[in-house]
């Protein structure tokens, strides 16, 4: 930094006062970690909580079911009495808690939460073989903790268990088995729409308004992947392509309203990418071939601009945006 602001002196750009209160302020004021140091313990809970899952797999003849299964137990109790030690009083606002540990304390008691309930259905078959039904235990116990600890991070892995509730997701080990398809591209799309609906209320409302973003984030992107997914699926496809569009034009509508970016950005891409294939489909390979070249240029033109005018055209401000 000082050499730059030599530069900037020899230049006459700064006067020699502006230089040394520079100078001052580079190397005087405090380097703050803090960022790093958040990003030092995820890492280690996610390196924690992957090495516990290989020594069960690779010592669990030697250690013992029973033990390791207490252990893990006890580890998770700890983690959630230290979280609801050092909580705060419950409140519809987003809460600054002054001990961040309790954060990491609560990510790592939910993790732990589900090694053991995979385990359990892995070794013991707790929940027999319906195993949407291990879903809805996370499901009520992460929402619960995510809304009265105040933790974003716990409401994704809630949200998720939903998703895996409702069918969204599958194990790995029956990806290669026939699913039905249709079925799950519906849920996919009511599920999507119902989550941005809750991101929605809570921000209008102000109930969680800071949870918004993550309620945005899966539901959208799972609303407009499914609607896609419909689009390329079935023959219908006049119907998915105005369901595409009023979300899009909804999405982009409301973006102005709660100044999120991503729900802009998230309106724009999907529905250009629906528009672009819905217009080719009609058009057919022939016609199609003849415009392409005029239309990606002009369209892809259009978007580009429309993105480095986002501030000015939508009127968005930085300090409210999300």
């Amino acid at each position: 930094m000082k050499n730059e602001i030599e530069v900037l002196l020899q230049k006459g750009l700064i006067s020699d006062e502006k230089a040394i209160v520079l100078n001052s302020h580079d190397t005087e004021t405090p380097f703050s970690v803090f960022w790093e140091l958040r990003f030092l313990l995820y890492l280690g809970i996610t390196f924690f909580t992957t090495g516990i899952g290989i020594l069960i797999y690779q010592h669990i003849e030697d250690i013992g079911h029973r033990i390791l299964i207490g252990g893990l137990s006890l580890a998770c109790f700890f983690c959630l009495v230290y979280a609801f030690k050092h909580r705060k009083a419950f409140t519809w606002v987003e809460v600054e808690n002054e001990k961040f540990l309790v954060d990491y304390a609560l990510l790592g008691g939910c993790i732990l939460f589900l090694i053991i309930e995979g385990y359990l259905q892995y070794q013991y078959s707790i929940f027999g073989k319906d195993f949407k039904s291990a879903a809805l235990l996370p499901v009520a116990l992460f929402l619960f903790l995510a809304y009265f600890l105040d933790h974003r991070g716990v409401l994704s892995m809630g949200v998720s268990a939903a998703a895996s509730y409702f069918g969204i997701s599958f194990s790995v080990n029956k990806f290669n088995e026939t699913y039905d398809t249709d079925s799950l591209i519906f849920v996919g799309m009511v599920f999507g729409v119902f989550l941005m609906i809750i991101g929605w209320f809570s921000e209008m409302f102000s109930l969680k308004k800071h949870f918004a973003f993550t309620y945005y984030l899966f539901g959208g992107n799972l609303a407009f992947i499914s609607v896609l997914a419909a689009f390329f699926t079935f023959e219908n496809n006049h119907l998915y392509t105005a369901i595409l569009v009023v979300l899009s034009l909804t999405s982009i509508l409301h973006a102005r309203v709660s100044q999120s970016y991503l729900l802009f950005l998230m309106g724009l891409i999907y529905g250009y990418i629906g528009v672009t294939a819905y217009i080719f489909t009609v058009l057919g390979s022939d016609a199609g071939a003849l415009v392409s070249i005029f239309y990606f240029l002009f369209s892809c033109g259009g978007v580009v601009y429309f993105l480095f005018n986002i501030k000015k055209i939508l009127k968005f401000n930085p300090e409210k945006s999300i």
